[in-house]
């Protein structure tokens, strides 16, 4: 029983640890609270990045420490949940096109869905993946960023994807 009081002392460290998290969750949710408002007057999560992600070295990882908030999760003073704030429809081209490219191939709704919670962000309340789909839908549609490519999955529309053999169009210029 050689090994008791090297378990002993982990058993100590791991309760030091533990009650050191304790602190921190206090004081993260005691930042939040008293969070200063921005320069409209606004409050928002104190605790929000101001960053776009950066890609890290691993494909299709990213830093959400540096995520930038879109306008609609401004929180305007109405305590709510995170997923209620949403994000515009420029922040999720930029993000869905960012992450397909990391992941360098089409990316299936379900799988985007996947990454953005993995990156802490939501698409709203209610049905997520309805809401991502309806997003999907302007960017094929509206804005025309991404493409889908059937059986594959979703591709910013400017890129060719080897992968799949898929070669953008060349631009039509105006007669």
């Amino acid at each position: 029983m050689e090994h008791e009081p090297a378990v002993q002392l982990a058993l100590a460290r791991k309760r030091e640890l533990e009650a050191e998290l304790r602190e921190i969750d206090t004081f993260l949710e005691l930042y939040r609270k008293f969070a200063k408002k921005n320069e409209l007057g606004e409050t928002r999560d104190a605790l929000a990045p101001l960053e776009p992600p950066v890609l890290t070295e691993r494909a299709g990882s990213f830093d959400t420490s540096l995520l930038e908030p879109s306008v609609s999760s401004v929180d305007r003073g109405v305590k709510r949940d995170i997923r209620s704030r949403g994000m515009s429809q420029l922040d999720f081209e930029r993000m869905a096109r960012d992450i397909a490219l990391a992941v360098g191939r089409p990316i299936y709704r379900e799988e985007l869905l996947a990454e953005f919670h993995k990156m802490g962000r939501h698409l709203g309340t209610g049905n997520e993946l309805a809401n991502l789909k309806t997003k999907l839908w302007r960017a094929t549609a509206d804005s025309k960023s991404m493409v889908r490519i059937p059986g594959s999955g979703y591709w910013p529309k400017d890129v060719p994807c080897p992968a799949v053999n898929y070669v953008p169009e060349p631009e039509k210029t105006p007669i």
